[in-house]
């Protein structure tokens, strides 16, 4: 039960968080209504493209129509006769219209739709975008406002497969928790994560501080080591080396007397420093 409710914590935390508060039953219904909207991947109906995500009853109507359905083309007579009254005619006329440019607009595997069996798997795959665009705003939704769950989208595929695996982990712990009366069990795993990240965070300060504490104590040793007049000898050898500018490839025969000056009392304070501080890290430059 640890192992899996350890899984569940890294996987859906929000789910986690919830379980407690969600019924055994709730979380298998709702496993049970994503399964319907769950295809393989192969499935010829995701080869349909080219109508609304939430796409209308008319419209699903006059593809089941197209495929041959005898209850389909019965709503299709009806529609065609209603068609043919005054006003109401009108009306539903262009309604028609509308529905059959819509269908125009329909794709399979990239080609335009022409035997039954292509019609029966863009009505499948309307009755299928419908399904998920009704279980995202009537179900979904509602646990996105009530629990905080995450805002998914069931049009992908990976994400249905996902979240069925998710529900159905959750649905084995819930199990677990009312065999066993775990509840307590769970958030204490829960918790246990919360201080592993907190521990984390502290370790990482504790390091950054020992970085700073180390590099202070050297300072301070330094400071309290170093002469009169070793700090006069450094002091004076970064003053000169701020205000020095030689070119690397500047030879003294090649310098003005004030820069051969300039070059010597430089080298003359940096002698002076060797014997403070015998290690030095200098660029390739500063060194020529």
């Amino acid at each position: 039960m640890i192992e899996k409710g350890s899984n569940l914590i890294i996987a859906g935390p929000w789910l986690a968080e919830t379980l407690p508060k969600t019924s055994l039953d709730d979380l298998k219904s709702l496993s049970d209504k994503l399964k319907t909207l769950d295809l393989e991947t192969d499935d010829y109906v995701l080869s349909v493209t080219g109508f609304h995500s939430s796409p209308s009853n008319g419209l699903i109507s006059l593809a089941f129509a197209k495929s041959g359905s005898a209850l389909s083309s019965f709503t299709q007579g009806t529609m065609s006769a209603l068609a043919s009254l005054p006003v109401v005619g009108a009306l539903m006329d262009a309604r028609l219209q509308h529905l059959n440019e819509e269908l125009e607009k329909i794709n399979v595997n990239g080609n335009r739709p022409e035997s039954k069996d292509d019609w029966k798997t863009v009505a499948k795959a309307l009755v299928h975008s419908l399904s998920v665009h009704t279980f995202e705003e009537t179900t979904w939704r509602s646990l996105v406002k009530q629990k905080k769950w995450p805002s998914l989208s069931f049009r992908d595929q990976k994400i249905v497969k996902e979240t069925i695996e998710l529900l159905e982990l959750a649905v084995e712990v819930k199990k677990l928790h009312v065999i066993l009366d775990a509840e307590n069990e769970v958030k204490a795993i829960a918790e246990c994560r919360k201080l592993d990240e907190i521990r984390t965070r502290l370790i990482s300060k504790k390091k950054h501080h020992s970085e700073e504490l180390a590099d202070a104590a050297v300072v301070s040793n330094l400071s309290r080591n170093f002469s009169p007049d070793a700090q006069s000898a450094l002091i004076k050898f970064s003053q000169i080396a701020g205000a020095a500018k030689f070119s690397k490839s500047a030879k003294p025969s090649k310098m003005s007397q004030r820069q051969r000056r300039r070059r010597q009392e430089y080298l003359d304070a940096f002698d002076r420093c060797c014997r403070f501080i015998p290690c030095w890290i200098l660029t390739t430059s500063q060194i020529s």
